[in-house]
């Protein structure tokens, strides 16, 4: 399909940074071929498109060349694909106080008129708003990374901290320096009544990947730089734990796997000393009902359900500041302090419809690992009721490989995955069944684990 810049038509690295109406005479100018009065099907397209162009450009120019406007750049974003990588990108750079001064543009959709758009030229100087010093900085070692938050405002950096803050560090080898720029971005134009915000899209694309809620709220993960940018519309910002979970988690996660060939597994886990067991299972499974009790037990919490293996080491990393548990867990819990903490935890209602308490568990007395814990036992927990009295169900090498593969489709495409399931298919394995107390099933986990350590 073609684009600007092919057909004689200016390219980005042409395009200038003039008048709207300077701009209008290069963007309309003929292919040499064309100039003598061509007749061929190209030649006509290319005149169709310069006269679309054309006319655009004339009236965005005389719409905005009143009223003391300051001048204008014309910038195309085909309004059928604003949820496209390029326009997402662009925008998240751009937003509407500064314009881009180019941008390619699918011309199969300029005749629709929509996909004009006219925004301030704003400082010449900087357009891209780059000279502008974050006054907020914060450090902590996650992940097995050196991150380096930098924000706009307080506000930006406490989503950070909601999610980060007070966490044992985590360092594997020599830690990866990586940096999250967490910047204010314009209005969104959300209505006030609006439930939840949009459901986050997928982008990829130029060696970036991100996610956008629409063309303002996004993130946008950099690996081979080591960077990642995040921008947060006011109407976001006032829900900061939507603006933590969708954007800042998903730009941290996506960074420190990406930066380090970490594998990103769908798996809760925790640790005894310096050993791990990954508890594994589709959401409602029972993973974070498991992991506290186990916590309760003396095991240290590494994850709920966002675990990252490395290939290299088989260790173990996780965030472990919350767990998401059913409102019927206060039954499963004798301890007063924790049972009156779970009950003032704040309740979401989840897409799928749940409802989660969200246990902030810094400041519980449970313990939380720090450095990565090495890989040493596999539990695949299952919604069937267990077969037999006893739950826990040894699994063969093959069955590891299978129950793997149907668990972590995200990993399997992923290079050197193969081989860490050969490794991993060698480890002592389980299946949990339902139906035993998850005190007991916890205490059989701490036994497993303190097994393999003796």
């Amino acid at each position: 399909m073609p684009l600007i810049g092919q057909e004689g038509l200016p390219d980005r690295r042409s395009f200038p940074a003039q008048p709207i109406r300077e701009q209008a005479a290069i963007a309309t100018r003929q292919p040499a071929s064309c100039q003598a009065g061509g007749s061929s099907e190209g030649c006509a397209s290319s005149r169709a498109r310069r006269s679309v162009l054309s006319r655009s450009i004339a009236a965005s120019s005389a719409a905005g060349g009143s009223a003391g406007r300051p001048p204008l750049r014309a910038s195309w974003r085909p309004a059928a694909r604003v949820a496209s990588f390029a326009a997402s990108f662009a925008a998240s750079f751009a937003p509407s106080a500064r314009a881009m001064p180019f941008m390619l543009v699918d011309i199969e959709f300029l005749p629709s008129m929509t996909a004009m758009r006219m925004t301030p030229l704003g400082d010449p100087v900087d357009p891209f708003d780059e000279q502008t010093s974050p006054r907020w900085r914060r450090q902590a070692h996650l992940l097995g990374a050196s991150f380096e938050f930098l924000a706009d405002d307080e506000a930006l950096l406490a989503l950070a901290d909601a999610a980060y803050a007070g966490l044992p560090p985590q360092r594997l080898g020599n830690a990866v320096p990586l940096q999250v720029r967490l910047r204010r971005g314009d209005a969104a134009g959300w209505p006030p009544d609006l439930e939840r915000p949009p459901a986050a899209r997928h982008l990829s694309g130029a060696g970036v990947v991100g996610v956008a809620l629409d063309a303002v709220n996004m993130a946008l993960v950099m690996p081979e730089l080591g960077r990642a940018l995040v921008t947060v519309s006011p109407e976001l910002l006032a829900r900061p734990r939507d603006a933590r979970i969708e954007l800042v988690e998903c730009a941290v996660y996506q960074l420190a796997a990406r930066a380090q060939g970490l594998h990103a597994l769908h798996a809760g886990a925790v640790a005894l000393d310096d050993r791990a067991a990954l508890l594994i299972g589709h959401s409602g499974a029972g993973k974070s009902t498991l992991t506290l009790q186990a916590m309760r037990q003396g095991l240290a919490g590494v994850t709920e359900d966002g675990a990252f293996l490395d290939p290299v080491s088989l260790r173990v990393l996780g965030v472990p500041g919350f767990l998401h548990l059913r409102t019927d867990s206060l039954d499963r819990i004798d301890d007063p302090a924790l049972r009156a903490r779970l009950a003032a935890s704040p309740v979401i209602r989840r897409r799928s419809g749940a409802e989660k308490a969200v246990l902030d568990l810094r400041g519980t007395g449970l313990a939380l690992a720090g450095d990565p814990p090495a890989l040493a036992l596999l539990v695949f927990l299952s919604p069937e009721p267990a077969a037999g009295p006893d739950p826990w169900r040894p699994l063969a090498p093959h069955e590891v490989t299978a129950r793997l593969a149907a668990t972590q489709p995200y990993a399997a495409w992923r290079p050197g995955w193969a081989d860490t399931v050969e490794r991993c298919a060698h480890l002592p394995a389980f299946e949990l069944g339902r139906g035993r107390d998850p005190g007991d099933n916890a205490a059989r986990l701490r036994l497993l684990l303190g097994a393999g350590a003796a």
